[in-house]
């Protein structure tokens, strides 16, 4: 197979992945998020938890992630946030 053929076998199968992505669902090509607001990130430190997250809602189906896409990050950032207030001292 020369380079040439190579060349248009790709181009060949980038025009078909084209168009499957044209009529794909959300599930098949991705979210297109666009910001809604925030949320309490609800860690396991409760009352305690200021910290939040961004909420997201999908501009092509209307799905919303209430979240969850940042909530792991967030739970850690907090969790070592508030270690090391607890080990300051005055």
């Amino acid at each position: 197979m020369t380079l040439q053929d190579e060349i248009a076998e790709t181009e060949a199968k980038l025009a078909a992945l084209k168009q499957r992505a044209a009529t794909a669902t959300c599930a098949e090509a991705g979210h297109r998020w666009k910001s809604v607001g925030g949320a309490n990130a609800g860690c396991e430190l409760g009352d305690e938890c200021d910290c939040s997250v961004a909420v997201r809602e999908c501009e092509v189906c209307g799905v919303c992630d209430y979240g969850e896409s940042d909530r792991p990050k967030v739970h850690e950032y907090c969790r070592k946030r508030h270690d090391a207030l607890s080990s300051e001292t005055i």
